[in-house]
């Protein structure tokens, strides 16, 4: 059983099996039976609660589905529709000021629904 300080390699050729200091993760090594050459797996190192924290984040990010709300993409679409139509840099701005304070409202609706959401199912006293 490997300790921490410690890594187990085992031998694809003749299947012994052998622990090696941590010191020696991701390197090669001769296998103590057959002298066979192979690499040593890389040792795991614990994460911080930091790392853990910003990996359970990441995680979470990757298993959410990316959407575009279709007002969202219309407003985009319009902010083109403005700077074609009127070839000037103030619409195309007008449309981007809109279009971020959309984005935004739907953030905080978004954030106001989880906070009713918890509200609900919070049982009183």
């Amino acid at each position: 059983m490997a300790t921490a300080e410690s890594i187990t390699v085992n031998c694809k050729d003749c299947g012994h099996t052998q622990e090696m200091p941590a010191s020696y993760s991701g390197r090669m090594v001769r296998c103590a039976s057959c002298g066979e050459r192979m690499r040593a797996p890389v040792a795991e190192r614990k994460l911080t609660p930091m790392e853990r924290r910003d990996q359970e984040a990441r995680e979470a990010l990757a298993s959410e589905p990316i959407t575009l709300r279709p007002f969202v993409v219309g407003i985009a679409i319009l902010s083109v529709l403005f700077t074609v139509a009127f070839g000037s840099w103030l619409a195309t701005a007008a449309a981007c000021i809109f279009w971020a304070i959309v984005t935004s409202s739907w953030a905080i609706v978004d954030k106001l629904s989880e906070i009713a959401d918890l509200l609900r199912s919070h049982k009183g006293p």
